[in-house]
């Protein structure tokens, strides 16, 4: 099996999975509000992430998937909440109606902690794992809190809204932090003890995602860098390549994670 079969087997799996996890919803309407985020077609970078992270260290498959639809989870959630009128405002997502113009703010509200604590209560849930044992999962709970809440993810929400000047922090909080939490849950499901080394390369990897996503939008960090910008980006991949050739994780699948996640901005550099 090549590395483009791999990830699209990885990426049914993930698929699949979440399609089971949303049964723990028993309510059928609300199961219907919570899956329409998470069962739309996307890329999955997140989950996959720390799939391949985990192959590449000789991990449990299984269970990495499993952590990371928690995950997809938790990111569909911060989707709902971004895109209410008070927020982003943004009326469509992937080509179709935004959760709020589909269901209505109230819903939303609801439906973004019904999958935030559906990821909670997945990473909690000993059965879901075939080899992680309750210390790991309870580890995999603290890092998910702190790397997705008031320390990580919403802490950088929260600063946008208070017009932070400082929009690398703001990148670094909003998006890399979950990108980090993938990296170091794939080194999780394979016994690592030490995760500080995924977790800087995690890191990297979101603030250049990030970094890409303001570029191609001419927002955010490109309001203060303009078309310099587009050269901190090079830079700072080609050190995300470095970091993940030094810990042996420059994998086929990797590479077409980061095709994915970064497009033709890459290319020159795998020439």
């Amino acid at each position: 099996m090549d590395a483009f079969e791999k990830l699209n087997l990885w990426r049914k799996s993930i698929n699949s999975r979440l399609r089971e996890l949303l049964l723990l919803v028993k309510d059928e309407r609300l199961r219907e509000a919570l899956s329409y985020y998470p069962l739309q077609e996307g890329k999955r970078l997140r989950p996959l992430s720390l799939v391949a992270t985990c192959d590449a260290l000789s991990g449990n498959l299984d269970d990495a998937i499993t952590l990371g639809c928690a995950i997809e989870l938790i990111h569909a959630y911060s989707l709902i909440h971004d895109d209410l009128p008070n927020l982003d405002n943004a009326t469509f997502r992937r080509n179709l109606p935004a959760f709020h113009i589909r269901f209505g703010d109230d819903i939303a509200i609801l439906a973004g902690d019904g999958l935030l604590t559906l990821a909670f209560e997945v990473l909690s849930k000993r059965e879901l794992y075939k080899s992680l044992d309750e210390r790991a999962l309870l580890r995999a709970i603290h890092l998910t809190a702190v790397k997705s809440g008031p320390s990580g993810m919403v802490l950088g929400q929260a600063l946008e809204l208070y017009h932070h000047t400082d929009r690398e922090y703001i990148n670094l909080l909003k998006t890399a932090e979950l990108f980090s939490l993938c990296f170091m849950l794939g080194g999780l499901c394979a016994n690592l003890e030490d995760l500080s080394a995924l977790e800087a390369l995690g890191k990297r990897f979101g603030i250049c995602f990030q970094m890409l996503d303001d570029l191609r939008d001419k927002d955010g960090l490109y309001l203060n860098l303009g078309s310099i910008l587009e050269k901190k980006l090079i830079s700072e991949l080609k050190s995300l390549l470095t970091s993940l050739k030094e810990l042996s994780l420059f994998t086929k699948e990797i590479e077409i994670i980061m095709k994915l996640a970064f497009g033709e901005t890459i290319q020159e550099l795998f020439s």
